[in-house]
């Protein structure tokens, strides 16, 4: 279970984690998506909002139907509603049970999570085994990337760290080229920083 996180909205996120599974369903794997932002960017960006119902939760408990099937080649889409997300409730509880129940279905689960939240954004890094950061390049990014990679470390330290699979810098609308945000976190983190597509 790969999953695509981001320091705040509007990064890119929901795009990437779009692209990977366009990528590995046009390739023949069988693809999950499953929508744990809260403010549903993958239904709204697919264009399936209206059919979006507790869907996460209920394909914990083992409930298929919740699954939009074939939303792209080879890609199925499990999305959700704002208010079916409270902050009493674990995500990470409900992706052990989504894999436990669906994993067998997929080749991969890719999860579009919420902008980092502190120990709720720790808790599903917990609950998966890989990490995609996303982050836009400019200077917020500069100032929060290292307190991500300590959170991760401190995972690590207890052995509950995802592997980092890397980390996906965008630019900001209509910027084309190199600026010296990118410069500086291409220094500060290297070949964590994936290459361009």
């Amino acid at each position: 279970m790969l999953l695509v996180a981001s320091h705040r909205g509007g990064v890119g996120k929901t795009t990437t984690t779009l692209n990977l599974a366009a990528g590995l369903g046009g390739r023949g794997h069988r693809v999950l998506v499953v929508d744990a932002d809260p403010n549903g960017s993958v239904a709204a960006a697919l264009g399936i909002e209206q059919v979006a119902q507790r869907g996460l939760e209920r394909a914990a408990a083992g409930e298929r139907s919740v699954v939009v099937r074939s939303v792209l080649p080879g890609v199925d889409v499990l999305p959700n509603r704002a208010d079916d997300f409270h902050q009493e409730q674990r995500l990470s509880t409900w992706l052990d049970g989504l894999r436990t129940r669906l994993g067998s279905d997929y080749d991969r689960i890719l999860v579009d999570s919420c902008p980092y939240q502190g120990a709720r954004s720790r808790d599903l890094w917990a609950a998966v085994d890989e990490l995609v950061l996303v982050m836009r390049a400019e200077a917020v990014s500069w100032r929060t990337l290292p307190d991500l990679l300590k959170n991760l470390a401190r995972l690590a330290d207890v052995g509950l760290a995802p592997d980092l699979r890397g980390l996906v810098l965008t630019r900001a609308p209509g910027r084309t080229g190199p600026c010296r945000w990118e410069e500086a976190i291409r220094t500060r983190v290297g070949d964590l920083v994936l290459p361009g597509a």
